[in-house]
């Protein structure tokens, strides 16, 4: 399990209100979110693999926070 937290700052970009208007302020995003990772193998050679997050982005700009999740399967076969 592995969390992260990602901030970034904008040097040309205005923050906009949710009708379009300039806020005077240049863009800023706050991203945090969380990721799980399992795998389980027979015989140290074959391993399914489940891995999951979830994050959030926020930011002073209404068209620019949302949700996001992930899920994904797979197979890894190590030589």
């Amino acid at each position: 399990m592995k969390g992260f937290l990602r901030q970034e700052w904008y040097l040309a970009r205005a923050a906009l209100t949710s009708l379009g208007a300039d806020t005077g302020e240049l863009l800023r995003v706050l991203s945090l979110g969380l990721t799980v990772r399992a795998d389980w193998t027979p015989n140290d050679r074959l391993f399914l693999v489940l891995e999951g997050s979830a994050g959030r982005r926020f930011a002073n700009d209404p068209a620019e926070e949302r949700w996001n999740a992930t899920l994904q399967a797979g197979v890894e076969y190590s030589f």
